[in-house]
């Protein structure tokens, strides 16, 4: 692909397509029908997708203009192409297990989310991400803004507080934290490019009227629930469950390939991947 969109820089993400005969294709060097290849600018979509059942994977964030990437989804609603965004946590087996736990309403209602995505980015990195405008939030914390959005939903307001704090004499905004405002909610999301050992800090705890939930780590995640009373198998007080490592994105796959046989609706709808993409624009200054 040529000339991309600012923004929709190449990256890796996953293409899964179906042959002509509905089968998902196997071509050489693609394992699985999994493809690495990078996003598509809006145009591309109906010409790579058109009359083959493509879904259409990119990698995340989308982009700087939020109106390229609204067109970019009209243009695969109108064709009915899947497009899925590379949020690394979406089929975490702990993100699983919370959001049964909000859609059976366990927790009540919900009041506080908090999450944290921090490592260290060494010096060629923040070279390369000091191109774009949005700081170490629009590249590292939409992560986590994907999963707040797919908890509280589109937030009424975002206040972002951005901070230079390594010593290192670069235009990447390193310390960063987004405040998300709903009718009876309060978001908090931090992500900052110096944290020693940061991953083991990642977390993504969800806190509502009759219990919590506490994702940490987020890579190999244990969690920590707590509940006002038992609720099926999942028992009053506080609760340890380990889940460990995981293969990231095999999940994302493996629901790609179901929603390309018919088998199931996509758990992630236009609407959604809009919404985040505003917040995350928001929460990083990108967008006022």
């Amino acid at each position: 692909m040529k000339n991309y969109a600012r923004g929709l820089r190449p990256r890796r993400s996953k293409k899964i397509c179906l042959d002509d005969n509905g089968a998902v294709a196997q071509h050489a060097g693609v394992a699985g029908g999994v493809d690495r290849n990078a996003g598509a600018q809006p145009a591309e979509v109906g010409s790579n997708g058109g009359g083959r059942g493509n879904a259409r994977p990119l990698d995340k964030p989308a982009g700087e203009s939020l109106p390229q990437y609204q067109q970019l989804l009209k243009q695969a609603e109108a064709k009915k192409l899947m497009v899925q965004m590379g949020y690394m946590f979406r089929y975490n087996p702990a993100v699983l297990l919370m959001k049964k736990f909000l859609a059976e309403g366990w927790l009540g209602d919900l009041f506080e989310v908090h999450t944290v995505m921090s490592k260290v980015v060494g010096d060629s990195e923040r070279d390369n991400l000091a191109q774009y405008p949005g700081g170490i939030m629009f590249e590292l914390g939409c992560h986590v803004i994907d999963l707040v959005v797919g908890t509280l939903g589109k937030p009424d307001r975002v206040e972002a507080l951005s901070r230079h704090s390594s010593a290192r004499k670069d235009k990447l905004v390193d310390n960063m934290l987004a405040v998300l405002e709903y009718k009876n909610a309060l978001a908090t999301v931090k992500s900052t490019a110096v944290e020693v050992d940061g991953g083991s800090r990642r977390h993504f705890v969800v806190c509502g009227t009759q219990g919590s939930f506490h994702i940490q780590p987020l890579d190999a995640p244990n969690v920590v629930y707590a509940l006002d009373r038992d609720r099926g198998e999942y028992k009053k007080g506080r609760h340890e469950v380990k889940f460990g490592n995981y293969p990231r994105y095999v999940g994302d796959a493996a629901d790609m390939a179901k929603v390309i046989r018919g088998d199931k609706e996509c758990d992630y709808p236009y609407s959604h991947d809009l919404a985040v993409q505003e917040t995350v624009l928001r929460a990083s200054g990108v967008l006022e």
